[in-house]
C-alpha cells in the first residue's frame, strides 16, 4: 500500500526530475528473494512520449528512496525496478508484460500509459494477480473494473471526468443539444483512433447516459487540406441549438 503511494507521487513529479537510468538487475545477490518487492515499469522509451522512460524513471527512484528512509515503510524489504520498452504499441506492450510475468520481474506494473497498449496488459493483470498502475488508460472503456480491468489503477483524471465537466456547464446554461467536432483517422480495420476521438468519447457517452440520447457528432481529418470547416459548422448549425462546439486540439494545432 504504502508502496503504491510513493509510486503515485513519482508520476505526478515525473517531469520535473532529471534523467537518471536505472539497472534492471541491481539487486544485492545477499538479499533474500522473498525480502524484494519487484516494480516492472513498461513505458516507451522514446522520449516524445509524456510519460516516457527517461522522464518518468527519476520521479520512481526518488519515490524508492522516500521509500526506504522511512524505517516504517517496508522494514527489511528491496526495492527492484525491471524495465521494458512498450514503444506505446498494442503488440510490444503486452509483449514486455508478459517477459516480465513469465521471468517473474513484476510484483506490480507502472504502466502501459498509451491506450492501446495498456488495454491488454489491464486485462491479463487480474490473471497474473499483478497491480497495474497507470497514468493513461483514460477511456471510457476502462471504467469496467468488474469484468475486465479487475486490478487496473488510474491516477489521473480520465476523459469521462471531462464530460463531467462538460455536462455540468450544459445543465447550467441548459444546453441539452450540443454538437461534437473532432479530428479523426480512418474507419479502416487496424488503423488507431485519434486521441481527439477519446477524448470526445468521455463526453459522448455520458450525456448519452444522462439525456437518453445521442449528441450530433462529426468527424474531419486536420491533416487534410480540403477539410471544409465553414461547412463543417453550417451542418453543426442545422443539428444543434446550443452554442457548444467541440473541437479537442491536437499537438499540431498546438503548434
Amino acid at each position: 500500500m504504502f508502496v503504491c503511494q510513493a509510486l503515485l507521487v513519482s508520476f505526478l513529479v515525473s517531469w520535473t526530475l532529471p534523467f537518471v537510468l536505472l539497472s534492471a538487475e541491481s539487486v544485492d545477490k545477499n538479499v533474500d528473494p522473498k525480502k524484494v518487492v519487484k516494480i516492472g515499469v513498461i513505458l516507451p522509451a522514446e522520449n516524445s512520449y509524456p510519460y516516457s522512460l527517461p522522464r518518468t524513471l527519476p520521479a520512481i527512484e526518488y519515490a524508492i528512496e522516500t521509500v526506504e528512509r522511512d524505517p516504517n515503510l517496508l522494514p527489511g524489504y528491496t526495492l527492484q525496478i525491471n524495465t521494458n520498452d512498450s514503444r506505446c504499441s498494442d503488440t510490444y506492450g503486452p509483449l514486455a508484460a508478459v517477459h516480465m510475468q513469465v521471468n517473474k520481474r513484476a510484483h506490480v506494473f507502472l504502466g502501459p500509459s498509451c491506450e492501446y497498449a495498456v488495454a491488454p496488459v489491464a486485462r491479463f493483470s487480474p490473471v497474473w494477480n499483478i497491480p497495474l498502475l497507470s497514468a493513461g488508460a483514460l477511456v471510457t472503456a476502462f471504467r469496467n473494473k468488474k469484468r475486465d480491468y479487475k486490478l487496473l489503477t488510474r491516477i489521473q483524471g480520465t476523459y469521462v471526468k471531462a464530460g463531467e465537466f462538460i455536462y455540468t456547464i450544459s445543465r447550467y446554461y441548459n444546453w441539452t443539444k450540443i454538437g461534437l467536432i473532432f479530428h479523426d483517422r480512418s474507419h479502416a480495420p487496424n488503423v488507431m483512433r485519434s486521441k481527439c476521438f477519446f477524448e470526445t468519447e468521455g463526453i459522448y457517452v455520458l450525456w448519452k447516459e444522462r439525456y437518453k440520447i445521442r449528441p450530433w457528432h462529426l468527424t474531419f481529418n486536420e491533416h487534410h487540406n480540403k477539410s471544409d470547416i465553414k461547412k463543417i459548422l453550417k451542418e453543426a448549425s442545422y443539428h444543434t441549438r446550443s452554442k457548444l462546439h467541440l473541437f479537442p486540439i491536437s499537438r499540431s494545432q498546438k503548434r
